[in-house]
């Protein structure tokens, strides 16, 4: 695979992913936490684990990661009160 179309790939993931968090709307708690995850993995090329730490779901903070072959990226998700 190009390094241009996965990056264009992880971009369209990393899109979808925002897309379906704001979707599920409010603060995930562990049910609707699971289901982002699937909801990604159902929908994106890349395999997307979820990395929160109980520190930041204390902050409000939720991290996916995204694992394409050769890059690792992660996505920081915040929610204000």
């Amino acid at each position: 695979m190009s390094d241009n179309l996965q990056a264009a790939q992880l971009r369209r993931d990393i899109i979808t992913m925002e897309d379906i968090i704001q979707r599920i709307g409010g603060y995930p708690d562990s049910k609707n936490r699971k289901k982002i995850v699937e909801l990604i993995n159902r929908i994106c090329v890349h395999q997307v684990t979820d990395r929160s730490t109980p520190e930041d779901i204390d902050n409000g903070q939720f991290r996916y990661g995204i694992q394409p072959n050769d890059v690792k990226e992660e996505v920081l998700v915040k929610f204000m009160y």
